[in-house]
């Protein structure tokens, strides 16, 4: 498995993910024309990543896993923010599906942007799954 990178663009967020630390970053802008084909190689990679978690759990290597999601947007449109919809049911999936594997989410924003947060807490909502919110720095 590796890890996949995006480099960020002024309409697309830079994605780090990486499977061996279980850390999930997406952070800038997210509007891009056809969010579908942004983030199919995200739905991908965590598809695989579940794959590899099993095996982890199969083989014992590890007890607890925490995976760490940081959304840190200034500005995601609603195709985006329904992909992200995705990406965190995907996520909880995995939570409920193995063992011992913990999903801590964290949604950064800008204190002025309120608006930021409300998506947050809209993704939130939808799944009964916390989410830590964060105050980014400007």
């Amino acid at each position: 498995m590796k890890d996949y990178l995006a480099s960020a663009t002024t309409l697309t967020p830079g994605i780090s993910l990486k499977y061996s630390t279980h850390h999930l970053k997406f952070e800038g802008n997210s509007f891009p024309d056809n969010a579908e084909f942004l983030y199919e190689p995200v739905i991908n990679w965590i598809h695989e990543y579940q794959s590899h978690l099993r095996e982890l759990k199969q083989n014992e290597k590890e007890d607890e896993i925490q995976i760490v999601l940081d959304f840190m947007f200034r500005y995601v449109n609603s195709s985006t923010h329904l992909k992200l919809r995705d990406i965190l049911k995907l996520l909880i999936d995995i939570t409920k599906e193995l063992e011992n594997i913990k999903l801590m989410c964290s949604w950064h924003y800008l204190e002025e942007d309120p608006d930021m947060r409300v998506l947050g807490e809209e993704l939130e909502s939808f799944f009964d799954h916390p989410i830590q919110y964060v105050i980014m720095e400007d």
